[in-house]
């Protein structure tokens, strides 16, 4: 997605050129493997927690969330996975996806991992 935005001050023919990164840049990906912090994802007291911080705790049934991160852990947290979720007629996979990474990245106690899509079919997370 490419956003324009009109600097004030200056000429009005002068536009701006921004674009949202659809992954995080080489040197957070290096600092994450180096710390050595990975997150775990607790399914029976629901909680999503980062050492010994609780970064989200589920009070309801969230059934394409808690897939994503039961994923996550079930393969030892790597920097991405391919999508869990499976396909249901009628609905598009992508928008599924999407809604289930905006979810899970909102109402965190601690917001410190990030969710995000790489634009195809991942799933990938990182410190934020």
């Amino acid at each position: 997605m490419v956003r324009r935005a009109v600097r004030k001050n200056t000429e009005p023919a002068q536009r701006v050129r921004t674009m949202k990164r659809p992954h995080p840049p080489k040197n957070q990906i290096i600092s994450q493997q180096v710390s050595g912090i990975s997150p775990t994802w607790d399914s029976m007291a629901r909680q999503l927690r980062l050492g010994d911080r609780i970064v989200k705790q589920f009070r309801r049934p969230a059934p394409n969330q808690e897939l994503i991160l039961a994923a996550f852990q079930e393969e030892s947290w790597p920097s991405q996975i391919w999508d869990p979720l499976p396909r249901v007629t009628g609905r598009s996979s992508k928008t599924r996806r999407q809604v289930a990474i905006r979810h899970l990245n909102a109402a965190q106690y601690t917001p410190i991992i990030r969710f995000y899509g790489n634009g195809g079919d991942m799933i990938c997370w990182r410190l934020a």
